[in-house]
């Protein structure tokens, strides 16, 4: 598991965190989780073309690799205007 950060809306989050508490959680991360596989199983995204992918990582190195991650790291930069 990686810790990540979704922004939600106020009325998202209050929703989230009644659910968790329905269910006797102290947090609404399994819900998010649970959402996010659900999600990616309708967009047919689960399964082997993700192992594939993570079996992937590192293996971009050197001037390659550094390209990539600025162009990643622009990317990103991007998404928060």
């Amino acid at each position: 598991m990686v810790r990540t950060t979704v922004v939600l809306g106020e009325r998202e989050r209050a929703a989230l965190v009644a659910l968790a508490a329905e269910r006797g959680q102290r947090g609404f991360s399994a819900l998010v989780q649970e959402a996010v596989q659900a999600y990616l199983d309708r967009q047919g995204r689960s399964g082997d073309a993700i192992e594939r992918l993570l079996a992937l990582r590192g293996s971009v190195g050197g001037q390659a690799g550094a390209r990539l991650a600025r162009s990643a790291a622009q990317a990103r930069r991007s998404w928060d205007r």
